[in-house]
C-alpha cells in the first residue's frame, strides 16, 4: 500500500496505531509465501517495540491511529549528524556562540540565569507576573513563556500555576501523553560488530521469554536493538522502552551493563569485549523531564484536545499574551523533535513581536 493510501485509510481509522499495524501485517503476510508463524510473530513484536520508541508510548495501542496522521516528516536527510561537534553545536549556532568556550552563551549572555528552579508561576491579575523561585528570588515580567516539559506540566501544573489554568489547558496536559524512551552507548576498544552488520534485534522465544519474565533481569525484554553510531563505529547504541525503561533508570549502572553484556552472550554468536564506558540516559527520573518526546493517543482523542490547547496563550483582557507555551509538545506536527521544539521558540517570540507591532501602529 502506498503512504497516501495508508494515510487515507489511517485517517478513518478508529483504533489504535497498534491495532492497525496488526491488521495489516497479518492482511500482507498472507499475500506472501508461507512464513512460520512463530517467526512472523517474533518479528512483529520487534516491530511494535522499535515503532514504540519513535512514538514514545509504552506500547502501541495506547497511540491513536488517525492522531499518528498529525507528525509530519521533516524535508532533508534524517540522519545527518555534527561528526565529532556533539549536539552542543547546534545550540552553539542558535547562540552565535565561539564553539572554543565552552562557558560562552553567545548572544544569550547577561540574559540566561542557571539554577533556578521555578516554584511557582503567578499570573493573577492584568499587571506584571512573577515568578518565584526555590531559592526565595522574585522575578517579575510582563511575558511568561512557559517551556517546560509535558512531564513537568503533568506532575506539577497544579502547584505551579497560580491561579490554576483553565480546564481547556488542564484537558491538553492530561490527554496528551509523554513516555520514556532510554538509550545506552557503549564504548569499546575496538569495533564490536563486524563491518558489515547494521547491528541486531533481539527476538525471543517464547519458553525463554517466561523464564526473563520470572527473573531480576526483566527489563532487558523492552531492549530491542543495539546499533553501531554513525562515523563512530567503536560505539554501540542501544533502545529501551516503557516501564521497563522506567525501572532501568532506577537501578545501578554496574547493573545495568550486567544486564546489558547478558544480553549480549544470549543473541549474539560471538564473545564481545567488555566495554571501556557506558552511557545511559534517565529522562524519566529527572525531575525536569519526566518523560523524554510526547505523542498522540487515544485518551487525546477521547478527550478531544491537541497540541492547539496547549498552544494557546492565557490573554488579558486587551489581548495582551501574558503567560505562553512553547516545546515539543505545543507543536501541531513537529513534536517529539528539536526542530518543533526550537519553531515553537519562535512561534512564541513572533506572538510578541506582532502584538508590540500592533500596539506601535494603533499610537
Amino acid at each position: 500500500m502506498s503512504i497516501p493510501d495508508r494515510q487515507a485509510e489511517l485517517l478513518d481509522f478508529e483504533g489504535s496505531l497498534g491495532d492497525y499495524i496488526n491488521m495489516k501485517y497479518w492482511k500482507e503476510l498472507a499475500k506472501l509465501p508461507p512464513i512460520d508463524r512463530t517467526i512472523a510473530e517474533e518479528f512483529l513484536e520487534v516491530f511494535h517495540k522499535f515503532e514504540a520508541s519513535v512514538e514514545a508510548a509504552d506500547h502501541l495501542f495506547e497511540v491513536s491511529g488517525k492522531g499518528h496522521l498529525e507528525y509530519w516528516l521533516c524535508e532533508g536527510e534524517l540522519l545527518l549528524n555534527w561528526k565529532d561537534k556533539g549536539y552542543k553545536r547546534f545550540l552553539k549556532l542558535l547562540m552565535k556562540a565561539p564553539e572554543d568556550q565552552s562557558e560562552d552563551l553567545g548572544i544569550l549572555k547577561d540574559h540566561v540565569r542557571l539554577n533556578r528552579r521555578i516554584a511557582e508561576i503567578n499570573w493573577k491579575g492584568a499587571d506584571e507576573l512573577t515568578v518565584r523561585c526555590w531559592n526565595g528570588e522574585v522575578i517579575t515580567a510582563d511575558h511568561v513563556i512557559c517551556t517546560v516539559s509535558l512531564g513537568v506540566l503533568k506532575e506539577q501544573h497544579p502547584k505551579l500555576f497560580v491561579p490554576a489554568l483553565p480546564a481547556a489547558k488542564v484537558r491538553a496536559i492530561e490527554g496528551l501523553k509523554l513516555g520514556t524512551v532510554d538509550k545506552f552507548f557503549l564504548e569499546f576498544e575496538n569495533p564490536p560488530l563486524p563491518g558489515d552488520w547494521p547491528g541486531f534485534n533481539c527476538l525471543w522465544l517464547k519458553e525463554d521469554l517466561e523464564e526473563l519474565r520470572a527473573s531480576e533481569l526483566f527489563w532487558l525484554e523492552s531492549v530491542f536493538g543495539f546499533y553501531p553510531v554513525s562515523r563512530q563505529p567503536r560505539i554501540l547504541q542501544g533502545w529501551i522502552i516503557g516501564p521497563h525503561a522506567r525501572h532501568m533508570e532506577t537501578l545501578t549502572e554496574e547493573r545495568v551493563l550486567e544486564g546489558l553484556l547478558w544480553l549480549f552472550r544470549k543473541f549474539l554468536p560471538f564473545e564481545t569485549a567488555h566495554p571501556v564506558r557506558m552511557l545511559r540516559t534517565q529522562w524519566h527520573a529527572n525531575p525536569n523531564f519526566r518523560g523524554s518526546y510526547t505523542f498522540r493517543s487515544t485518551y487525546t482523542d477521547a478527550l478531544r484536545t491537541g497540541a492547539w490547547d496547549l498552544e494557546a496563550p492565557l490573554q488579558d483582557v486587551c489581548g495582551r499574551p501574558r503567560l505562553q507555551f512553547a516545546g515539543e509538545s505545543t507543536h501541531k506536527h513537529f513534536y517529539s523533535t528539536v526542530h518543533g521544539a526550537v519553531e515553537t521558540g519562535w512561534r512564541e517570540a513572533e506572538r510578541l513581536h506582532l502584538y508590540y507591532r500592533a500596539r506601535t501602529s494603533q499610537l
